[in-house]
């Protein structure tokens, strides 16, 4: 089957205060009569390259006009249905994915109410397939990072941002993965190494480099020439909670190089242009309409384009 854009719904665009730093506009797409579920969006990466922390949300407000603000003078309900949470979380580590338009509520402390709208503010893309990037090493899966990776991304766990368990630990009878990066002996080159996301059960779980504990999710620390930079999780399964994980960047600093820019530099980069796709050949016998069905799957008589793949 087939996926064009759909080039007669217009996609209005807002600058989000939520989102300033962000550097491009946020896209706003309108629900869709009957919510129909063969529509969907679509954001992706450049081939050789993996989505990461998609920004999108859900709003009870109608999209603005092109370049206004929302115009409701009082505060719209902003925040991810149960079906959008899940494709969001499942749109992670893939080149490409699409987005379905929720059927169940929005629901937040402060309001709950429909969806009308749809804001991807953004997201971003991870450079996966570069000879100079060390990417997606599991910590329970490695034992040391050469030098021939100048730069790289170490995960927690597989699922990122679905929780981690004691399942991964599977191999390690002692709940404990570390990892060493190994650092250059020649060239006085640094290692920085800064922290992208974290979120682990601080209770039962520690998350340690070169024994310093790490329980703030803006640490960030240059490590100097002849070291070993050693990254260890440990874990009380028993006790644990679990929680999202953690994503850690590191990057080689040679010997005329400040450490101003982040460690995730070169790496890291937004990702452009979501798009509304709708399954041109979909035709329902007799003109009946697509069932509204309490799930992100989509329906048999749609079908997801063939590139919505993993990395």
């Amino acid at each position: 089957m087939a996926f064009i854009t759909v080039l007669s719904i217009v996609v209005f665009r807002y600058i989000s205060q939520a989102e300033a730093n962000s550097p491009s506009k946020s896209s706003c797409f309108p629900v869709p009569a009957q919510n129909d579920l063969c529509e969907s969006i679509n954001i992706s990466c450049p081939l050789g390259s993996v989505i990461y922390k998609p920004n999108i949300d859900a709003s009870s407000d109608e999209c603005p006009a092109s370049g206004h603000f929302f115009q409701n003078k009082e505060s719209p309900c902003v925040g991810r249905p149960v079906d959008l949470i899940t494709d969001v979380n499942d749109c992670y580590w893939k080149q490409s994915c699409l987005i379905q338009f929720p059927v169940t509520p929005i629901y937040t402390q402060i309001c709950v109410n429909e969806a009308q709208s749809i804001i991807v503010h953004d997201w971003i893309c991870i450079k996966a397939e570069q000879t100079s990037v060390y990417f997606k090493e599991l910590i329970c899966k490695s034992q040391f990072i050469g030098t021939n990776a100048n730069s790289g991304v170490i995960l927690s766990h597989r699922n990122i941002p679905w929780n981690y368990d004691r399942t991964m630990f599977e191999d390690k009878p002692e709940k404990t993965c570390e990892t060493t990066i190994t650092v250059p002996t020649s060239g006085e080159s640094r290692v920085l190494v800064e922290i992208s996301l974290l979120d682990i059960d601080m209770q039962n779980d520690q998350l340690t480099i070169n024994e310093i504990k790490v329980d703030k999710k803006d640490f960030r620390k240059e490590f100097p020439p002849y070291t070993q930079v050693n990254i260890k999780f440990s874990s009380n399964t028993d006790n644990s909670k679990g929680g999202k994980g953690f994503v850690i960047c590191f990057r080689r600093l040679n010997k005329q190089e400040n450490n101003a820019k982040s460690a995730c530099d070169g790496i890291f980069e937004f990702g452009e242009d979501p798009q509304l796709l709708f399954d041109k050949d979909m035709q329902l016998e007799q003109g009946t309409t697509a069932p509204k069905e309490d799930s992100t799957t989509v329906p048999s008589f749609c079908h997801k384009p063939e590139n919505q793949t993993n990395t």
